[in-house]
């Protein structure tokens, strides 16, 4: 939705070159013939038809038309700002962190404003726009647009956005041109900018007649023009500025609305199109005259041609289409708008797209060309700033798609309720592999987002396919690379099945780099992939369309999770064992008896075990608390069926098969000896670093026999003995990268201390670097204030704190005794309110600058106290370092008591060092004792040739 505006009535203000204006623009059925040279009954005609139509315009005086408006205006009072910024248009570049947004009161006169604060960099242009949506309408010489504004400095100015509706460019688009307004003159008061005299709209326009002929070569009419935006330069010269805009008017409108929308929604030439349906079974010839959209939602549930479906995105890095669904995606999300090479070939696979829509949105109509596209994305990493563009995105995009409702999809980093407002499918997630994150607790995170902002809509939820950037970041800083970091297929499966839990409509796989390179991690990293995706595809009857039931009780094993989710035919039982670090390494758990009680299902289901190469029927006993369900050797993960739909059971057991390809169990038996190839030189490695333990050379030996064992069984075509042994296979490895990890960990006192330890590959060149260090350089202090004793101290050395502006919250920072782990007094913050959930951080304190070099390792230290949980956000107390960012920061969400912390960071380049506390919810944190060290680190050369 656009702005709202007002509608006035001003009876004075009409005249007869608006009923003229009025009466061409809807008497397309008037006889062409002049009025005195007409025949007899001609000018009858002509006179009742005259007659008629200011009869209608004498009604339209006393009640306003819905194409006749005399005067908008829009007075900016309370709601979100609807100014937005042009891009394609500026040239000023604004600091990073300074634009600030939203509306205000003036105190002395109480009326409402639109106030944009921002700070202009040197030498970065002279232009940067604001535009406003309004009532699309004619322009004639009565038509005065207006907006009062008041600037810090001269200069603001006032430009109007015209479109000549019946002149096209080459490329298609319909022909626009920009008027320029006035300037503005004062500083710190408010003044009035309009169009009106000498330069009216009506005369620059008619100004620019023959320059624009001149520059398009060809002849140009001005026939219905109308105005659809006004735009404010307020760019006024470097440094910070502050522009309010308190009323935005229209005089003298004859609304175009008709005659826009016609020019926006014209049909396509085409009269039909091709579209392959997402599961490539069919082929349907679709009416360009229809404008249903062929994707809708149904509140959760995203429904292709009636029927629900999971979209499985990937994001597009260059790799064919046809190679990514042959991986098991149907999704493909591009970065930018789909070409027409890339329509075609989506339509041909019968694979969906999510792109930006096409740069002529809001002016050309989207035709069906552009079937294929699922929903028109508008924008990654969305947050407050970015709601009112998105918002005038919509509209465009709502205006001009010649399908009606095709879904709108973003992806929100924070201000997840008002984003939610106005996507159709919100996409949300976390980066939880080598994270202070926990995997097991994801399903928490988005669960609670979906719930506090009381959306009905489809969740669609990150799965993490690549290891942290940051990580990898700081190995290249000290080793100028990085070793191949694969993520287990137990972690991406642990991942998918957390977000079906928490009711997650979609998945988002996230990649930055190509599946389709040929390197090893490449390979394995895109088998990983398709394996998951091949159980996804098993069990997508379920969270397509089924209900997530919730938790069922577990009578023998606290520490297992199992999430019912039904269909009308059946029900799926997901079974987990977390171990709460599987955002490290994942699947260290060997097989147990587990005993499950299903209360629902009193009647006669079959329960099954979907394995990677049948279903396996599942012991049951009926009691009287419902249906309980016996797993005499119960792995990590399992997945249950029970349903005695025998179609269904059909379907699954087809499932298994390898189509041409690898069926699930082979390419679960080439990932699991990858990962012994993987760990076999890890165990060389520790063996020359003199780490190696009697713990993980056991867990080896025991893998590599498990494995042969289960290479033999699948020869032999036992495939349920061989899988037993592969899941044997799985433990032992998983219990190789535990040892490694652990031990490298049991130095620090958080899992997010040093970057080195968040995967089993890392961790040789941890003990590198750990030999490498010179320990006496590790007592020097450069951080000042950091003992929280002098206040006069820390505001001279440049210690801050920020707040966000929200008045359902009150924050708090102050030295205070009950805060000191040591001496007088320590660092409390604390924030109080009534909020379920915390959507951006409301309180944090800053350090001062700290100068580091490039191959500098820097360690920071301390002691927290977090009393209690805090509310409103998992993160808790979040310390975040401007080396590491949000990526490695140590979250705290409680302690018992004081709690040490110390982080490792390795600084690439010189730079400006900082940390950050931050309560990211409603609760109290007490910090102490913090402490910044700055270490040289070795040579690259000497860390190679170790």
């Amino acid at each position: 939705m656009g702005p709202i505006f007002r509608r006035k009535l001003k009876p004075d203000k009409l005249n007869w070159r608006q009923i003229q204006h009025f009466a061409n623009s809807h008497s397309e059925s008037l006889p062409a013939v002049p009025f005195s040279n007409a025949a007899p009954m001609n000018q009858l005609i002509v006179l009742s038809q005259t007659i008629v139509l200011l009869v209608a315009f004498s009604t339209a005086m006393l009640t306003p038309h819905p194409s006749l408006a005399f005067q908008t205006d829009e007075t900016f009072d309370g709601g979100q700002p609807s100014w937005f910024t042009l891009t394609d248009e500026s040239d000023c570049m604004v600091d990073s962190g300074s634009w600030k947004q939203n509306r205000v009161v003036n105190s002395k006169t109480e009326v409402g404003c639109e106030q944009i604060e921002f700070t202009a960099t040197a030498g970065s242009g002279k232009k940067l726009i604001l535009a406003h949506t309004v009532t699309p309408s004619f322009v004639i010489p009565e038509l005065q647009p207006s907006v009062r504004i008041r600037s810090q400095r001269r200069g603001v100015q006032l430009h109007a956005r015209v479109v000549l509706p019946h002149n096209q460019l080459p490329d298609g688009r319909t022909m626009t041109v920009v008027l320029d307004g006035p300037v503005s003159k004062q500083q710190g008061r408010f003044e009035t900018l309009t169009f009106s005299g000498q330069r009216s709209l009506n005369q620059l326009l008619q100004n620019q007649l023959w320059l624009l002929r001149s520059k398009h070569h060809r002849e140009v009419t001005l026939r219905d023009a109308y105005i659809d935006q006004l735009w404010l330069n307020i760019y006024t010269g470097q440094g910070p500025s502050i522009v309010q805009v308190e009323n935005l008017q229209l005089e003298g409108v004859v609304e175009a609305s008709e005659i826009a929308q016609k020019q926006q929604l014209k049909k396509n030439q085409a009269s039909s199109i091709d579209t392959i349906m997402a599961d490539g079974s069919a082929i349907q010839q679709v009416s360009a005259s229809s404008g249903k959209s062929l994707v809708v939602r149904d509140g959760t549930v995203i429904l292709v041609n009636d029927k629900p479906f999971f979209p499985r995105i990937i994001e597009h890095n260059g790799e064919s289409f046809e190679y990514l669904k042959a991986i098991g995606f149907n999704t493909i999300e591009l970065k930018s708008n789909a070409t027409a090479a890339e329509l075609t070939e989506a339509r041909k696979l019968g694979m969906w797209l999510i792109a930006p829509p096409p740069a002529s949105v809001g002016v050309e109509p989207i035709g069906f060309e552009y079937d294929p596209v699922l929903a028109w994305s508008v924008g990654r990493e969305l947050g407050a700033k970015h709601t009112s563009r998105i918002r005038q995105r919509i509209r465009e995009i709502r205006e001009t798609d010649s399908r009606e409702g095709r879904p709108i999809f973003g992806h929100s980093v924070s201000h997840w309720s008002q984003i939610a407002q106005q996507v159709d499918i919100h996409s949300i997630g976390l980066q939880t592999i080598g994270s202070s994150h926990l995997l097991s607790q994801y399903s928490d995170w988005l669960a609670t987002r979906s719930k506090a902002i009381g959306s009905s809509k489809p969740i669609c939820a990150d799965v993490q396919t690549e290891m942290s950037l940051a990580v990898l970041t700081q190995t290249e800083a000290i080793f100028g690379q990085a070793p191949p970091t694969p993520i287990e297929y137990q972690q991406l499966k642990s991942i998918a099945t957390e977000a079906i839990v928490s009711g997650a409509r979609c998945l988002r796989f996230r990649s930055r780099n190509r599946l389709d390179a040929d390197d090893p991690e490449s390979k394995l990293r895109s088998l990983t992939i398709e394996y998951v995706n091949r159980w996804l595809d098993q069990i997508e009857p379920w969270v397509s369309g089924g209900v997530v039931l919730g938790k069922l009780p577990v009578s023998n094993n606290r520490d297992v999770e199992v999430t019912a989710l039904a269909t009308d035919r059946a029900r799926l039982l997901l079974v987990q064992r977390p171990t709460h670090h599987e955002q490290f390494w994942a699947g260290d758990c060997p097989a147990l008896p587990v005993s499950i009680v299903d209360t629902d299902t009193i009647h006669t289901h079959r329960v099954y075990h979907l394995t990677d190469s049948e279903l396996a029927p599942v012991s049951t006993e009926r009691t009287p608390e419902g249906t309980r369900i016996r797993i005499e050797k119960a792995p990590f993960m399992m997945t249950l069926v029970m349903t005695q739909d025998s179609n269904l059971i059909n379907r699954l057991n087809d499932s298994f098969g390898g189509n041409g390809t690898q069926s699930m169990f082979e390419m679960h038996l080439s990932i699991t000896q990858q990962w012994l190839a993987i760990e076999q030189l890890l165990s060389g490695q520790m063996e020359r670093l003199s780490k190696d333990s009697a713990g993980s050379s056991r867990a080896l030996n025991d893998a590599v026999t498990a494995l042969k064992s289960a290479r033999q069984m699948s020869q032999q075509k036992s495939l349920t003995q061989a899988e037993s042994f592969l899941t044997t296979a799985d433990v032992r490895l998983a219990s190789f990268r535990r040892e490694l990890q652990a031990n490298a960990l049991g130095t620090f006192q958080s899992k997010t201390s040093s970057p080195l330890t968040m995967h089993a590959a890392l961790v040789p060149l941890h003990w590198v670097l750990a030999s490498q260090t010179p320990k006496s350089e590790s007592s020097i202090n450069h951080l000042a204030g950091g003992d929280f004793e002098d206040l006069g101290l820390m505001k001279r050395s440049g210690w801050s704190n920020q707040r966000i502006e929200d008045q359902r919250l009150r924050t708090h920072v102050e030295l205070a005794p009950e805060a000191a782990k040591a001496g007088r007094s320590g660092l409390k913050l604390s924030t109080s309110g009534n909020i379920k959930l915390v959507e951006t951080v409301p309180l944090w304190v800053s350090s001062p600058p700290i100068r580091v070099k490039a191959r500098q390792l820097v360690r920071i230290h301390g002691w927290v106290n977090v009393p209690q949980v805090i509310a409103g956000s998992e993160a808790g107390l979040r310390i975040v370092d401007s080396i590491g960012g949000q990526s490695l920061s140590e979250t705290i969400p409680a302690t018992e008591g004081w709690q040490e912390f110390a982080l490792y960071r390795n600084a690439s380049s010189d730079m400006q060092f900082q940390v950050n506390f931050e309560l990211t919810g409603i609760g109290q944190a007490m910090i102490d004792e913090v402490t910044v060290q700055v270490i040289d680190l070795p040579s690259p050369n000497r860390s190679a040739k170790r």
